[in-house]
């Protein structure tokens, strides 16, 4: 892979990872979008060093495989915040009045 081409695909790999990083929730996103987008530019190095395009794609294999799950572990634990209220003000209207 050639320079020029490496420095074109990085760069739009890299936007294309920044992008994906704005389907977590936001307080996710405040915390670790950061991290995620240097580690992500990091892996994209090495995986073009030690392995070209092969390398890329299997980087973007594993980031969307992780995508997915981490999306639905977030997004579950963000439900859970939620109703956690919720439920404590269901509960404590439940109890019987003595």
């Amino acid at each position: 892979m050639s320079a020029s081409c490496m420095k074109h695909d990085g760069g739009f790999s890299y936007w294309l990872y920044r992008l994906l990083l704005c389907c977590y929730p936001v307080q996710f996103r405040r915390l670790y979008a950061r991290e995620m987008a240097r580690t992500f530019r990091d892996s994209y190095r090495e995986a073009v060093w030690r392995h070209g395009r092969k390398g890329v794609l299997r980087l973007w294999g594993i980031v969307l495989y992780d995508l997915g799950v981490s999306l639905f572990i977030e997004y579950l634990s963000a439900f859970k915040e939620v109703l956690n209220p919720i439920e404590e003000m269901l509960c404590l209207h439940s109890k019987p009045i003595a």
